[in-house]
């Protein structure tokens, strides 16, 4: 078995590569280097309340708790699945960081979020038309927000 390559400088811890019984291609997280680059981004943000991590590159709940260990509050989406996922694995501050104009999205949004009262979900607007479009659809809920 090969161990792999050194890193740069930091104390990265180094790792094996997987053994020969492990059947390949395969994805492997090495948990403890996970936990350590998030305590380090954290770090590096001024702390965990600075830090509003976007889920659109793992789409991973595990990830979501360990950044919620570390005490991050807040997590950017692309998608409302995203939202629904951030939001079932525990988060209380959620952002749609798309600009949607589409009056279902924004519903299925809306929808998810009355599923979660205890959290705060924002969405992002950018034209007259997306407003128009958050307003008719708030306007249907119970749900404030403009």
């Amino acid at each position: 078995m090969d161990a792999q390559p050194r890193m740069a400088s930091h104390t990265m811890p180094q790792y094996p590569y997987p053994d020969d019984a492990c059947m390949t291609p395969c994805f492997v997280i090495f948990e403890d280097a996970v936990r350590h680059n998030l305590a380090r981004t954290v770090a590096a943000c001024g702390g965990a309340l600075r830090l509003m991590p976007h889920v659109k590159t793992h789409r991973a709940p595990w990830l979501i708790q360990l950044f919620s260990d570390l005490g991050v509050q807040a997590f950017k989406c692309a998608t409302p699945a995203e939202v629904e996922m951030v939001l079932a694995a525990g988060a209380t501050c959620v952002m749609w960081a798309y600009p949607a104009v589409n009056p279902a999205n924004v519903g299925r949004l809306l929808a998810i979020a009355r599923c979660y009262p205890q959290a705060r979900v924002t969405g992002m607007v950018d034209s007259a038309q997306g407003l128009a479009v958050w307003k008719a659809q708030l306007r249907k809920t119970s749900m404030t927000g403009t």
